[in-house]
């Protein structure tokens, strides 16, 4: 898909997201707010909106993921009133747009995720050098790094996805970067989750905060030799290498009720669900 049609893609998804709450049958009048964007925020966002509008039973909030990108976009056409990014804008987006404005409401690291049989099979942790070769194609079997003689199946994130495009800049050197040694792309965390788990042999990237008993983070192994997990305390320090700011963007400095919302998460109370999510709090 070129850029062009990507754009019209990502935009025709935006216009379902406003379509469908137009569609959508309101009992009272309540004061809307809609964000969409990053899968990796959403689960903090959404549970924050829940408590949001238990204090404020006046609005409605309404949140979505599917991708940075759809943030970006979202928040630039005015479709959406916070975009949620997990990843740093583009030089092409602020060229377009150079009115957005970030506000960092938590921080995260981007894992390496293996079914857990080859972890257990020995494969606990890799160099970004490593990680790269497989996304490039040049290591395809578990036994060229310690493990199993297995094929090495591993799965990309979509291109416009935050969690891909922080995970090539930091590991293949380009946000672009091509991944030939991958079988496809994945989008949302859920579909890693559930990929990783049933495939044997395989890895993939997802947000730290996202891991589970199925799916293992590899840790990193930096210039010194070091072996660095994926946890929250390494990702608080800045030790863990592949690390990434969490935002809710709008267009312009947050005004009204975005503002509101945007300091309630920021505030010990949304932070809270920052912290439940798996993520670091920005107080942290």
């Amino acid at each position: 898909m070129n850029n062009t049609r990507k754009s019209i893609f990502l935009f025709l998804l935006i216009l379902s997201f406003t379509l469908t709450g137009c569609l959508s049958q309101q009992t009272t009048l309540k004061e809307q707010l809609k964000l969409a964007g990053s899968t990796t925020v959403e689960p903090a966002a959404r549970a924050a909106a829940e408590r949001f509008m238990i204090r404020y039973p006046n609005v409605e909030v309404s949140v979505r993921g599917g991708g940075s990108t759809i943030g970006v976009k979202g928040v630039a056409y005015g479709a959406l009133h916070i975009g949620m990014t997990s990843r740093p804008f583009t030089i092409a987006e602020l060229d377009q747009w150079p009115n957005l404005t970030a506000t960092v409401i938590g921080r995260d690291g981007v894992s390496v995720v293996v079914n857990k049989d080859v972890y257990e099979a020995g494969v606990t942790q890799l160099t970004l050098e490593q990680v790269a070769a497989i996304w490039r194609g040049e290591i395809t079997n578990w036994n060229e790094v310690g493990g199993p003689d297995l094929p090495i199946v591993a799965f990309d994130k979509e291109i416009h996805r935050g969690t891909r495009d922080v995970f090539a800049r930091a590991v293949l050197g380009d946000e672009e970067a091509l991944a030939p040694g991958t079988v496809g792309a994945l989008g949302e965390n859920e579909a890693v989750i559930t990929a990783v788990s049933q495939t044997s042999g395989a890895v993939s990237i997802v947000s730290s905060g996202w891991q589970t008993s199925d799916v293992v983070g590899l840790a990193i192994v930096n210039r010194s030799g070091i072996a660095i997990e994926p946890t929250a305390e390494n990702i608080a320090s800045g030790r863990y290498p592949i690390l990434r700011d969490l935002n809710l963007i709008t267009n312009g400095p947050p005004q009204g009720l975005a503002a509101q919302f945007i300091e309630f998460m920021r505030s010990p109370d949304g932070q809270t669900f920052v912290r439940e999510a798996g993520y670091v709090p920005v107080s942290d």
